[in-house]
């Protein structure tokens, strides 16, 4: 008797292995839509605890919507569990493994902007926030991932030199680098300096005078033809606002080269008008041109 009952549990134990190799190879080969989620075919729940503990929505899949037939045999609790969406409600009877696997491993990652350098760049370069560079006369500043620059007006504009070097105007321009950076309103204060002339140089008469009949006026006149060496060239006043004085250095010694005849060609200082002409005077700040000359015949 007790040798006959050995050889029943060997029996069904044997039976059992083979079942669950038969399984598995066939869930190996075809684990498709022919396997049900309700498979009743094998028996003996022992086997199926064993195959199934915590690998429901593992081993079967999940559904997107609600789908009654998305179910399984839930053994340890002796019921059926689902793995679709609708089993998230208040009520919930979804698979142990739902969450971990169904949302965790199927849903789409959450949506993450692309990865931004904190800064801006230009040029190639990545500058931090808050940075500040230089465009021409314009400061722009790194804000946001983004430059803001200011709008002035600058004193070079290279689409301008273009469009006047395209045309036909009779001489060229050019990009001093000197005035580089610099706005148009910083060139008339810095750059120029010279006030309207006086009511009193206004009100004066003008002088007219007339040529002998015999008189013969060349076509074209250039006085550094006429008087090689005696006219001098133009001087940078800098950020000066003294064109008052400058001009009217450089004109009276040009005049005082050809009155002497070339013995006395030096020029003029315009640092001695800005300096001591104390009339009226503004130094760098603008000057008036007739109250130079006055100071000059003084």
């Amino acid at each position: 008797m007790w040798t006959g009952y050995k050889i029943l549990i060997f029996s069904y134990l044997t039976t059992e292995i083979w079942m669950e190799k038969q399984y598995l190879s066939q869930k190996e080969v075809n684990p498709g839509p022919a396997f049900t989620r309700n498979h009743t075919i094998w028996e003996g729940s022992r086997f199926k605890r064993a195959i199934f503990k915590g690998q429901y929505c593992r081993s079967f899949g999940c559904c997107e919507d609600r789908d009654d037939g998305c179910a399984t045999q839930f053994y340890e609790a002796n019921a059926v569990c689902y793995c679709d969406k609708f089993c998230q409600r208040e009520n919930s009877d979804c698979c142990p493994d739902y969450k971990s696997f169904c949302l965790e491993e199927k849903e789409w990652p959450p949506h993450t902007k692309p990865w931004d350098p904190e800064g801006c760049l230009r040029d190639g370069q990545l500058y931090e926030e808050g940075s500040v560079v230089k465009e021409n006369c314009n400061s722009c500043t790194c804000s946001g991932q983004q430059w803001k620059c200011s709008q002035l007006v600058c004193l070079i504009q290279p689409e301008l030199i273009e469009r006047v070097n395209n045309g036909d105007y009779g001489w060229t321009a050019q990009n001093y680098s000197q005035f580089w950076g610099m706005t148009l309103e910083e060139g008339f204060k810095y750059r120029l300096g010279t006030l309207p002339p006086s009511p009193m140089l206004l009100s004066m008469n003008e002088m007219t005078a007339s040529l002998p009949a015999t008189t013969d006026l060349p076509e074209f006149f250039i006085a550094s033809y006429k008087w090689p060496g005696w006219t001098h060239g133009p001087l940078d006043q800098k950020n000066c606002a003294a064109s008052w004085a400058f001009s009217t250095a450089s004109v009276a010694a040009d005049r005082i080269a050809i009155q002497s005849k070339g013995r006395y060609t030096a020029n003029l200082s315009p640092q001695n008008l800005i300096s001591c002409c104390a009339k009226n005077r503004h130094g760098c700040n603008s000057g008036s041109i007739d109250r130079a000359w006055w100071f000059l015949r003084k």
